[in-house]
């Protein structure tokens, strides 16, 4: 069963590789992988920092919440 599956894996596994070289879609794998790491590494914090200052001042503006998360941010990246 399970040596079954192995099979179907790397055929299926064969096939995605086949498919990417026959559309050339390498760099736009390569794009949405960088794309995700920084969106993950710069803006999810980011945005976490306003959501918290945006439910703790909730009269303000989103705006000035998102300045906040920013600033806070790159205040923490300085002092690791």
């Amino acid at each position: 069963m399970r040596y079954e599956a192995g099979i179907e894996l790397s055929e299926a596994i064969i096939y995605l590789i086949n498919k990417i070289q026959e559309f050339n879609i390498l760099g736009l794998i390569i794009s949405f992988i960088a794309i995700i790491i920084i969106g993950n590494f710069l803006l999810y914090p980011i945005g976490e920092a306003a959501l918290i200052y945006g439910v703790k001042d909730h009269e303000k503006a989103n705006s000035s919440a998102i300045g906040k998360g920013t600033r806070k941010f790159f205040m923490m990246l300085e002092f690791s």
